[in-house]
């Protein structure tokens, strides 16, 4: 026995629910990767995270980070994530040849 469809305007309506709720969690994560993430987890989270309403909010309350200052010399804005030496000599790029 199935139960009868429900009403095309309740569907859509519990649909633009949803896809509100969505917004508003994703809104809450702290970083463009985590929403970039997120994406990836199934289609109704890509569409929702898709949508050029979405983004343009995203972006305004979560502006680029400041990665340094170019002043005669490159200052890092945040010390180097713990990592990054193990990181560095895994790598098969050596990004220290490209210093002045």
């Amino acid at each position: 026995f199935r139960p009868p469809p429900y009403p095309k305007s309740q569907t859509l309506m519990a649909q633009r629910l949803q896809d509100e709720l969505l917004e508003e969690i994703f809104l809450r994560l702290p970083t463009a990767a985590d929403l970039a993430r997120a994406s990836t987890a199934c289609v109704s989270f890509r569409r929702v995270v898709a949508a050029h309403p979405f983004l343009r909010r995203f972006r305004t309350l979560h502006p680029p980070p400041l990665l340094g200052i170019i002043c005669g010399g490159f200052t890092p804005a945040q010390p180097p994530h713990p990592s990054a030496a193990a990181a560095a000599t895994l790598a098969d790029v050596n990004l220290s040849a490209m210093a002045p």
